[in-house]
């Protein structure tokens, strides 16, 4: 059929008409046309329908200020003067509530331009949640990498768990983007968790701490007390709803807390306390993040078992020292002549007689120096019998004369 040239005039005007409503209908971004003088929403395709969760007729002839998601009217209105001003205005990241106060993270790019005479705005909005997702998961994967890394700087420079857990605490907060962070330690006689070291309690948190591991015990049931009791890592992906917060109901209202993690300490395999943190974001503990913490507390406990070894060591040597003092007090107070010599026969110790008799210094009486107070007709007889109880590990006795300090030989 032949059309007529009115007719092919019509289409012809109707043609881009046509291919920016097809545009604009099935656009994978939202798109909003405001007036430009009103601020009235005088069109909204379907994806910004669908996200927003609001029906055409409920958003169309509103002002932007007057719809749910855009209802900071404060806000709304300076973007809007500033498009009228400018023509133009960019938001790289704003959030955005559906009608059913899901959040979506958007890109907001408007401007505006003359449609047949009349000064439209046309939004673009973009949904960057995933990218915004992302984002997060990477900034908190980074912040966690600081905080292993500064944690394990303070493993290497402290020597004790009351120089070290203040530290720890502290990075948790400084570094790792927690709000809180406290180590408890148990007690094995009553099962009450004490904290010993905590970052960022402003709200006073651990001031009534009635945490426990005793499982019978109403407060022993919360992630705390469960990481030290069963010996494994809780995570409250969503703290003020999570079943094993109950214990601390009240306390948690009074916080902004949304997720925590309480991870076991270990000292010689056994669990003596529990690393707890928390964060203002639910759900804030990924697999990524999960694992760094894991590897913190591992290091942490390793820490432990180096200052349980140091301690042992340290006790050892002050009992070797308390037992060598008892022993040259005993050694210097008797009358007779006592030395120590090792296994190979070289004489380590004298007591002050010995010098006062023989005249020797300690210096030549040490080594072999020993036998040259010896009479010279006994002296070889008394170093072959010491030869012969070194090497045998027998007894060691002679009868020799001895020359004391003034020359004179003695029996």
């Amino acid at each position: 059929m032949k059309r007529s040239p009115a007719e092919m005039q019509e289409l012809a005007e109707r043609g881009p008409e046509s291919r920016y409503r097809r545009l604009f209908e099935t656009a994978q971004d939202g798109i909003l046309i405001l007036n430009a003088e009103t601020a009235q929403i005088d069109d909204v395709n379907p994806y910004l329908i669908e996200m927003l969760g609001y029906t055409h007729a409920e958003l169309l002839g509103k002002k932007l200020w007057e719809v749910g998601p855009f209802a900071n009217i404060t806000e709304s209105q300076e973007m809007f003067a500033k498009l009228q001003k400018d023509g133009y205005v960019r938001y790289e990241h704003l959030p955005l509530k559906s009608k059913s106060g899901v959040r979506t993270d958007v890109q907001f790019v408007s401007n505006s331009y003359d449609c047949d005479g009349v000064k439209v705005i046309q939004c673009n909005i973009r949904d960057i949640t995933d990218r915004v997702a992302a984002e997060e998961k990477a900034q908190r994967i980074t912040q966690f990498y600081t905080a292993l890394s500064k944690s394990n700087h303070a493993i290497a420079h402290c020597k004790t768990e009351q120089e070290l857990f203040p530290k720890i605490c502290q990075i948790a907060v400084q570094f790792g983007g927690m709000a809180m962070a406290w180590i408890g330690v148990k007690s094995a006689e009553s099962r009450w968790v004490t904290s010993v070291a905590s970052a960022g309690d402003d709200a006073g948190y651990l001031n009534t701490n009635d945490i426990y591991d005793d499982e019978e015990n109403p407060f022993g049931n919360g992630p705390t007390g469960t990481a030290i009791r069963e010996d494994r890592p809780v995570w409250c992906q969503k703290f003020v709803n999570d079943p094993v917060t109950f214990s601390s109901c009240k306390r948690r209202r009074l916080t902004s807390w949304r997720a925590s993690a309480a991870l076991p300490l270990r000292r010689g395999g056994e669990v003596v306390g529990a690393l707890s943190v928390y964060s203002l974001v639910a759900n804030r503990f990924d697999e990524s993040t999960r694992a760094l913490l894991l590897e913190m507390a591992t290091d942490i406990s390793f820490a432990l078992d180096i200052f349980a070894k140091e301690l042992l060591r340290e006790q050892a040597e002050q009992a070797l020292l308390s037992s060598e003092n008892e022993f040259r007090t005993l050694a210097e107070s008797m009358p007779q002549i006592v030395w120590i010599a090792l296994p190979d026969g070289d004489n380590l110790y004298f007591n002050q007689h010995w010098m006062d008799y023989t005249g020797l210094t300690l210096k030549e009486s040490l080594g072999n120096g020993w036998h040259r107070p010896f009479h010279p007709d006994e002296r070889q007889t008394a170093w072959q019998a010491w030869q012969d109880a070194t090497a045998t590990g027998g007894v060691y006795s002679i009868e020799s004369r001895l020359r004391r300090a003034d020359g004179i030989y003695r029996w």
